[in-house]
């Protein structure tokens, strides 16, 4: 599974995953049903990241692309860079979620309003912390967990970017 690489929705590493389920299941004698539905994807087909001037002009390494940010046209976007800092860290307890989610976009808006001399025509760079989430967190959403060698703890950090 691991070998597919990262499996968003409906791209081809997820559809040969289900497949694979699939085929396992058959050979396990069950009986399986796909429930189709439509689906409308973003993906970025190409991305980078190229500092025009200053000592330190040239390609900057991105990790990844934070999936369903928007697009470009393909001669993509030129402005000042600026940092505007990081986003508030989550909750690393379920029980603030609520809170913390009505009160990022007036946090988000205070980071912005902050950019010396704004953000019009400019591109912003903000930090998006991890969610200090253990393993522990998500034990009310299992209803199964394989662990045979008993090497999962609850205490175990899970840090994922899709938890940003």
């Amino acid at each position: 599974m691991v070998e597919l690489g990262p499996r968003l929705t409906a791209t081809s590493p997820h559809l040969q995953l289900i497949d694979s389920l699939e085929e396992g299941y058959r050979a396990a004698g069950l009986t399986v049903t796909r429930d189709p539905r439509p689906f409308q994807q973003w993906l970025a087909e190409e991305f980078t990241l190229d500092v025009l001037t200053g000592p330190g002009a040239g390609g900057v390494p991105v990790a990844s692309y934070y999936t369903y940010s928007g697009k470009t046209t393909p001669q993509g976007v030129t402005g000042d860079l600026v940092y505007a800092g990081p986003i508030p860290a989550p909750p690393s307890s379920p029980d603030g979620l609520q809170a913390y989610l009505e009160a990022l976009p007036t946090a988000v808006q205070a980071l912005l309003a902050a950019v010396p001399g704004g953000v019009q025509g400019r591109i912003v760079l903000m930090d998006a912390p991890i969610a200090p989430l253990t393993i522990g967190s998500l034990d009310g959403l299992l209803t199964y967990r394989h662990d045979p060698n008993n090497t999962i703890h609850e205490t175990d950090d899970y840090k994922r970017a899709w938890t940003t």
